[in-house]
């Protein structure tokens, strides 16, 4: 069950409950060196909870016709990015509450670290940076 499979199948579940009768498009897309990595028990679920505190995010303020989720390695970092074609806003003016506090806590657990890019019209994309040999229980040499 540590997988990558088991993460990709869960998160499009979790999206499919999530956005079921919003009318949103979700597309969710992930490069091969993700199927090398075990994910450890930990990860996967912190990886999977920092999913769904942004598809939240989206889904409830965007106003977003589409939401793409996008998994892949570069380097030594795993990113996941969520990204809106909603309405935007300003990073600076958001009266910070629990869902950006947990995601950022989440993100420093797993000794990463995260980033929100949005403007007004613009939509958002929130990007997770999380080094591999924190999230893996083996890992394949050419990753690393």
């Amino acid at each position: 069950n540590d997988a990558w499979v088991s993460l990709i199948s869960r998160m499009k579940e979790t999206a499919s409950e999530r956005l079921g009768m919003t009318g949103i498009r979700f597309t969710l897309n992930h490069d091969e060196a993700i199927e090398h990595i075990r994910f450890n028990m930990e990860a996967r679920r912190n990886i999977l909870l920092l999913f769904k505190e942004a598809l939240h995010n989206a889904a409830k303020y965007s106003d977003a016709g589409s939401i793409n989720c996008d998994l892949r390695i570069e380097g030594d970092m795993l990113l996941l990015t969520v990204q809106d074609d909603g309405k935007g806003f300003h990073p600076e003016q958001v009266i910070k509450g629990n869902g950006l506090e947990s995601m950022k806590s989440r993100s420093q657990e797993l000794k990463g670290t995260f980033e929100i890019e949005s403007s007004p019209g613009k939509g958002t994309r929130i990007t997770f940076q999380l080094p591999v040999n924190e999230l893996s229980i083996i890992q394949n040499p050419r990753i690393t």
